[in-house]
């Protein structure tokens, strides 16, 4: 960005580099830091960040899309508080953006159908496991990590129907 740019071509460089980073996995918008109201569950209200993909950027909707696990403690904490605060860096252009967002989920409707027939299988994979992210993990027996990032086959992603997906959701977050 540069000083003589006006207000509508911020907004315009914004939002080319935001579609850019949901497109290119390489961009630097790619990875941006959500942060949502914490669940304390003693004490005052906690922030709580944490970096998620971005899936989809749609400037006419002025809209941003991540995914989650619905049974991440992000889901809870968003579903409690539905205000959330994404911020971007591109550390090469020194451009920060900070987007204030109402988050909307999408779970077992049209738009998280495309969602997931979209997603690499691997990510399905990652959806289906019997532990949702964010959970503590136990000590693994040699080989178990190669084992699951293995690319799962047609078969082992198309199981299961609708049941195979219950933790999945997609946001839309609606700026302003």
């Amino acid at each position: 960005m540069n000083s003589d740019m006006t207000l509508d071509d911020v907004a315009h460089d914004c939002w080319r580099r935001l579609q850019q980073g949901a497109d290119d996995a390489a961009a630097p918008f790619r990875f941006p830091i959500v942060a949502t109201q914490g669940l304390s569950h003693a004490g005052p209200p906690v922030l709580a960040a944490r970096i998620v993909v971005l899936r989809g950027a749609d400037p006419t909707r002025r809209e941003v899309v991540f995914h989650t696990d619905q049974r991440s403690l992000k889901f809870a904490e968003i579903a409690a508080a539905a205000r959330v605060t994404f911020v971007f860096y591109d550390a090469q252009a020194r451009v920060q953006l900070r987007l204030v967002a109402q988050a909307t989920a999408h779970i077992d409707d049209a738009i998280a159908d495309a969602a997931w027939n979209a997603a690499a299988p691997t990510s399905r994979r990652a959806y289906r496991a019997k532990r949702g992210s964010g959970a503590t993990s136990t000590p693994h027996s040699p080989g178990t990590l190669k084992k699951w990032a293995r690319e799962p086959t047609r078969l082992m992603t198309t199981l299961g129907g609708s049941n195979s997906r219950l933790s999945f959701a997609q946001y839309c977050l609606w700026t302003g």
